[in-house]
């Protein structure tokens, strides 16, 4: 309990002592009445403290952790001890924090981003494709183990999949669509957008 809190039980066992020594039945109800409310604020805050906590123990991160993910999702190549430096910690105990985050399967790997452009693909396409409902499953998978799709998702709604593909021109896209895609059972529908110009891709998740 803090100083404060023990000052003010202090002064209504005063008033209690006071009110029994001079049999006056006011002070002693006042006093009395006033303990309650206290008993009943202090409940209500050290409620409010352990929610918090729980929160945070749900969560399995701190402010500390936070900043290391920031700090990895900016520049993963970061060493522990370049962490420690900008987070005034030791080398050891940024490690500890790395591998309990990935234990925990917050940090799930840890990769490279490719410039597509770069290595070639110079063709970046989104995709919307309906399956018929038994099929859907199947047709993702097939989708996911072809290497010109990038990521491929099944949404909320309908039975439709989205699909981002990465070809190298419009003539391996038009290839990709008609021997590939289109030979796949189960698909009723597919809508096709061509990427013109990037104004933000993930690159991680903000904090």
């Amino acid at each position: 309990m803090r100083a404060p809190c023990k000052g003010v039980f202090f002064c209504v066992y005063v008033n209690i002592y006071i009110a029994f020594y001079f049999d006056n039945s006011n002070i002693l109800f006042n006093s009395l009445h006033y303990v309650y409310i206290m008993l009943f604020l202090l409940s209500k805050v050290k409620l409010i403290i352990y929610d918090r906590n729980e929160g945070c123990e749900k969560m399995g991160i701190d402010a500390i952790d936070k900043r290391i993910l920031e700090l990895l999702t900016a520049n993963g190549r970061l060493s522990y001890v370049d962490i420690g430096k900008e987070l005034n910690l030791s080398r050891v105990a940024v490690r500890e924090r790395v591998h309990q985050l990935q234990k925990e399967g917050v940090i799930e790997r840890f990769t490279v981003v490719i410039n597509s452009e770069k290595v070639g693909k110079g063709v970046s396409g989104f995709f919307e494709v309906d399956c018929e409902p038994s099929s859907l499953v199947e047709v993702a998978e097939k989708l996911a183990n072809n290497p010109s799709v990038a990521s491929c998702y099944q949404m909320t709604g309908p039975s439709t999949l989205h699909m981002h593909v990465l070809v190298d021109d419009f003539l391996s896209l038009e290839k990709f669509i008609n021997e590939e895609l289109y030979a796949l059972e189960g698909i009723t529908r597919v809508e096709s957008h061509i990427l013109l110009r990037r104004f933000k891709s993930r690159s991680g998740l903000k904090l």
